[in-house]
């Protein structure tokens, strides 16, 4: 007799979704140790994706990005924060120009503002020039683990080798545009800010978790994390 044929079982997967999945491996495998490459690679393709869904949402995807950096930046160089070799690294940043800008109208609209009440007066428009030689750097990397095309015979530095900012960029776009956070991002944002200790958030679960983690010494940190990663979801299956 012929086997009855039953429908496959399908699950719809949209762009986002995608993204957040790659994200999560990403965020897992850097707190386990994996190949930085492969991490690499899977976090620029999942804030490839989240930029691109930003983008076909009409927003201006390193304008929102930067503005906040930025600002601060031009905000401390007006109030003489920023030392010789601080400046000189900015001198030969893409978004230097845009910071001599900022200063400009910092100084005349007021140093002493706040970070918001500075951003909420300030619209930030990059240069085409500048935002195409920024991406073509934050790009070359992960172009290289992509292709061979055209550059065969091309190496690059494992000191060169970074995925923390793709990681950063991609749950800032994923939170932007979903309003929610995965446990693994959540407890990646807190490891992150233990050694950012004047830009902690005053808002929880991320002040528990930030104290949770500078509990342990640095070398367990990351184990820790990934123990609170899965706390964090068995608390979400359970509810």
């Amino acid at each position: 007799m012929a086997a009855e044929n039953k429908p496959i079982s399908q699950m719809s997967i949209s762009k986002v979704a995608a993204a957040q999945r790659q994200l999560d491996a990403a965020i897992r495998m850097m707190l386990i140790g994996e190949d930085i490459l492969a991490i690499t690679t899977i976090a620029a393709a999942s804030y490839r994706l989240l930029r691109d869904v930003r983008a076909h949402e009409g927003r201006h995807v390193l304008s929102e990005e930067w503005k906040h950096d930025v600002v601060g930046t031009a905000r401390a160089f007006v109030r003489g924060e920023l030392s010789e070799r601080e400046i000189s690294i900015f001198k030969a940043d893409p978004s230097w120009s845009l910071i001599e800008d900022l200063s400009r109208f910092i100084e005349e609209t007021g140093p002493d503002l706040t970070m918001d009440e500075l951003c909420e007066r300030v619209t930030l428009d990059i240069p085409a020039s500048t935002e195409k030689e920024f991406w073509r750097k934050f790009n070359r990397i992960p172009n290289f683990l992509k292709h061979a095309d055209a550059d065969v015979h091309t190496q690059i530095g494992e000191e060169e080798i970074d995925p923390r900012m793709c990681i950063m960029r991609g749950l800032s776009l994923y939170s932007d545009l979903t309003g929610e956070q995965t446990p693994e991002m959540q407890v990646w944002y807190a490891l992150e800010l233990c050694t950012h200790a004047d830009t902690r958030p005053n808002y929880e679960p991320i002040i528990t978790m930030i104290s949770k983690l500078e509990s342990v010494p640095n070398t367990m940190q990351k184990h820790f994390a990934m123990e609170m990663i899965t706390a964090l979801k068995r608390i979400g299956l359970d509810q």
